[in-house]
């Protein structure tokens, strides 16, 4: 199918799904106060009279240069240097992330406040030497043997503006590559921890340095300027003190402490009332597992972040209780919910905000408590590791309601939680598509929670760690290991004595997903050197979850047949008027929600998400329904481990997998059916696409009993004087019907500014001759080589960010987004395989998306007006390197950290594209080097 005809059908879906009646919402506050990114980019604390070297001076140097790449949970050898406890807790080199690291270890999270001893007992060794560890008295340059010092020293000694950078090229390559990645050590931490055992490859830093002269840190940026260095010099020969006392109680106390009492009030409600009391137990155990991972920002404490955790004491000093996942027993008879100030700084791959307010908190009061409902639970059950029954007392409308509220929230810590990084975890969704929710009215898992089924626990789904129950099990293990290769008719024999030891037998072939199929599973695996105990661990999780998805699914199809029969109007389809809209909410100015309609945005390593039809067309739809949402949530955060093995990771793609094509499945079934299979296959082609037609038909969830198109759609023909043939609807053939959608298309964007591309951050601040310049811009969006013959967006980077000089000296920003084509994204592993790059498109967004930007371009005036057209001619590589030759600022120039600078103090304020409560310093581990 041609990316045009695919264009055309997706243009359709937007055509049916879109109600009327939506408006403007408003996102953000126009007057949010100014503060730095990050918390403290500048200073820490404001105008406050309480002064701190570290806080004020020496945290602002690693924030504004070092964690640019040591921040979050995949910073290089963990060593995070957000705060003052990561930098002293000091690196590890077990990779969290690595496709190497095929075995489970210990969760090693910044977020528990675990002890330094904790951290030595996990084997994190120091990159300072701090005076109460080292005898300063008797070895006043004990500082110049740490590995902070030694770093910082060689950058400042050799890196120089213009200095060479092919070995960071190659560092940068080898930072990339799983096999290559190596963390350093002194010379005494080698010979004490890696010397008889080095499973890593760690390197003594005299080793490292031999690769060349410049490995200093910041890697592959100018060193840092003098007064910076000197701090950071200073406070080691210090002894790398910590920051005063009294200094930390007041970083960490809130300058408004009435909200925050306010909210643990709620959230820690005490009553006499039984029933008062279970149900706020139970109401705030379900909020905080949905928003634990991310960062709560009060209206009235501007500029301060927290999160949300358990303590075991509801007022005084917060003692967080540490467990593995939210859902874990918390092991006391009452766990607190308390709200525990973000101290460290903020980065911008994990920054996902909950804005609230005293009309959320009374919102929430009357849905979730005020609200008349009843349980009998007398304190949240941890015996059941199933979601949807120990919920099952709150209403499915109320939880349905939260999830759909907070949408963009929600889905965020799905994309920028714990998963911060990694292209082989993202490729099991599309580089850009959207989504939209089904009205509760119309969901089946909404009115009939059960969905027909005898028990719940066919939405139970969480991964089962492996081990061999029997002799069979445990030879299969034992032969999977000696091979060094492994093919298709072996992976058959094993695959079906595994099965028979399993007791599979009674599956069919289409309820596994085909013999063949998990016969390549296992080839893949094997493949990439992944062990039988993790291999095996997978199939079967791969063959339970196919078959209860299966179940679910059928059992959804068939609820909503009969919830659609009870409906005023009787009718066998859904509509666009079965999505919800957003309206009503009293928690935006004019009742408009934006969740509604959430944009989410792949740039390979790292996702987004944004509201409405900002970034051009997508290339695919989700509809979700209350369970796949919460399906969806519970896969990808509340239960998932970034330290677990290959098998829980294995698992939670898979999962994943088949929750993302149900969502499309949803979308598609609005369409009238003849156009079902066609825009399908357009979703998921190649392989992929035959997989899915042998063994995940379209259930297309209802029959078009109907003409093909229904009375509403036609209706919406009407509103907008567009011919429409009678009997329904025309065939897809000729101009007409394609200009008539497109023009439909323009009227509803018209309509729908509250979601659509045009609502945009701060908008009102943009000038005519900066819309004019956009327009320039925006005709890059949506064009192929395949549909356009032009090739300009397959050599384009993943994500770049472009400073545009305006009139009078100001400056416009931009990210210009590479949504890459792929055939399908079903088939765990193959993502180059899979790989369609004539069908790559640019996506333009005002301010700053995406974490990981590749490269920094500036324009200048003159050079405005021909930009876009430099972009639209690029034909080959060597059209891009001119391209970022004459535009990219180089990373070893001071002219990058003078950029660098001014994009993280414009993230500070509002502008255009730019809702400041929502930055944190980038990251530069994937900046290009040129």
């Amino acid at each position: 199918m041609s990316a045009s005809f695919r264009n055309f059908l997706l243009l359709s879906i937007v055509t049916i799904l879109f109600p009327l009646g939506a408006s403007v919402a408003e996102v953000i506050q126009k007057d949010i106060p100014l503060y730095h990114v990050g918390n403290r980019i500048k200073g820490w604390a404001g105008d406050s009279k309480m002064k701190d070297n570290y806080l004020d001076n020496v945290q602002a140097v690693m924030n504004a240069r070092c964690i640019a790449c040591h921040g979050c949970f995949e910073a290089p050898c963990q060593l995070n240097m957000q705060s003052y406890e990561g930098v002293r807790r000091g690196y590890n080199p077990i990779p969290i992330f690595s496709a190497k690291r095929v075995d489970y270890t210990a969760p090693t999270r910044m977020t528990d406040p675990l002890t330094l001893d904790n951290w030595r007992a996990l084997n994190f060794l120091p990159v300072v030497a701090h005076h109460k560890e080292t005898p300063f008295a008797d070895q006043p340059d004990a500082y110049r043997e740490s590995l902070l010092y030694r770093f910082v020293d060689q950058s400042f000694t050799s890196n120089k503006e213009h200095f060479p950078l092919n070995d960071v090229a190659q560092l940068q390559k080898d930072y990339l590559d799983d096999d290559k990645r190596a963390c350093v050590a002194t010379s005494a931490q080698f010979a004490g921890h890696f010397a008889t055992s080095n499973k890593w490859g760690v390197q003594t830093y005299e080793d490292f340095k031999k690769r060349g002269d410049f490995l200093g840190m910041p890697l592959g940026l100018v060193r840092l300027e003098e007064n910076q260095q000197q701090t950071l010099v200073s406070w080691m020969v210090d002894g790398a003190p910590e920051p005063d006392p009294k200094a930390q109680i007041q970083l960490e106390t809130p300058t408004n402490a009435a909200p925050i009492e306010a909210w643990e009030d709620f959230l820690n409600r005490d009553t006499n009332d039984v029933q008062a009391l279970r149900k706020s137990l139970l109401t705030s155990r379900y909020i905080y597992e949905h928003v634990y991972s991310s960062l709560l920002l009060f209206d009235e404490n501007p500029g301060e972040y927290f999160d949300l955790v358990r303590a075991y004491e509801r007022r005084g000093p917060i003692r967080t209780i540490v467990k593995e996942h939210p859902t874990n027993d918390p092991q006391v008879a009452r766990p607190y919910y308390r709200l525990k100030k973000v101290t460290r700084a903020i980065v911008q791959k994990t920054t996902n905000v909950w804005h609230l307010n005293k009309t959320k908190l009374d919102h929430l009061n009357q849905m979730f408590l005020v609200t008349d409902w009843k349980t009998t639970i007398p304190a949240p059950d941890y015996s059941t590791t199933n979601i949807f029954g120990y919920f099952s007392p709150i209403p499915a409308t109320i939880r349905s309601q939260f999830m759909r509220e907070n949408s963009k929230l929600i889905v965020g810590a799905m994309v920028q939680g714990m998963v911060c990084i990694g292209s082989t975890a993202t490729y099991a969704i599309a580089d850009h598509f959207w989504s939209w929710f089904l009205k509760p009215e119309v969901d089946p898992s909404v009115q009939n929670p059960t969905l027909g089924l005898p028990s719940l626990d066919i939405l139970n789904t969480k991964p089962i760690a492996f081990k061999p129950r029997n002799i069979i099990e445990e030879r299969l293990l034992e032969d999977v290991d000696k091979l060094k290769t492994i093919n298709r008719r072996i992976a058959g024999g094993f695959l079906a004595t595994f099965r028979k030891a399993l007791e599979f037998t009674g599956f069919d072939s289409a309820s596994e997903g085909g013999d063949e199929h998990l016969s390549d599973f296992i080839v893949n695996l094997h493949q990439n050197h992944v062990r039988a105990a993790e291999i095996f661990g997978a199939v079967e999780h791969y063959l339970r979850t196919t078959h209860a998805n299966q179940v679910y699914q059928e059992a959804f199809e068939l609820e909503l047949r009969r919830l659609l029969k009870k409906q005023k109007v009787p009718r066998s389809t859904l509509t666009m008027n079965d999505l919800w809209t957003g309206d009503g909410d009293p928690n935006y100015a004019k009742g408009n929600n934006p969740n509604a309609w959430l944009n989410i945005t792949r740039h390979e390593r790292n996702t987004s998400v944004q509201y409405g039809a900002e970034g051009g067309d997508p290339q695919s739809i989700w509809i979700l329904s209350y369970s796949n949402f919460e399906r969806l949530y519970y896969n990808l955060v509340a239960d998932y481990k970034a330290w677990g093995n290959t098998t829980h990771k294995m698992a939670t793609w898979r999962h994943m997998s088949y929750v993302r094509l149900e969502g499309e499945d949803l979308a598609i079934s609005v369409l009238p059916k003849t156009q079902r299979p066609d825009v399908r296959s357009s979703f998921t082609r190649g392989l992929g696409a035959i997989k899915n037609k042998l063994f995940f038909p379209l259930w297309s969830t209802v029959d078009m009993r109907d003409k093909p198109l229904g009375r509403l759609q036609l209706s919406a023909l009407h509103a907008f004087d567009l011919p429409a043939r009678e009997g329904g609807h025309p065939e897809l053939a000729g101009a007409t019907w394609e200009l008539s959608v497109h023009n439909i298309v323009t009227k509803l964007k018209e309509r729908f500014k509250a979601v659509s591309d045009e609502a945009l951050i701060n908008d009102g601040m943009v000038s005519k001759n900066q819309r004019d310049f956009e327009q320039t811009l925006l005709g890059l969006q949506n064009k192929s080589q395949a549909d356009q013959k032009v090739p300009f967006a397959q050599f384009m980077p993943n994500v770049a960010y472009v400073r545009v000089e305006g009139p009078d000296k100001q400056w416009w920003v931009y990210s210009i987004v590479a949504d890459r084509e792929y055939k399908s994204h079903n088939l765990m592993l193959l993502e180059k395989p899979n790989r369609d790059e004539q069908f790559d498109t640019l996506a333009i967004y005002r301010g700053f998306v995406g974490a990981y930007p590749e490269i920094f371009l500036e324009i200048e005036a003159n050079e405005r007006n021909g930009f876009a057209r430099r972009i639209a001619s690029l034909t080959s590589v060597d059209d891009y390197e001119r391209l970022r030759s004459d535009y990219g600022v180089r990373r070893n120039t001071t002219d990058f950290l003078t950029l660098f600078d001014w994009v993280h103090e414009l993230k500070g304020k509002p502008y255009p594209g730019v809702d400041p409560t929502e930055q944190g310093v980038v990251d530069l581990s994937m900046l290009q080097v040129f």
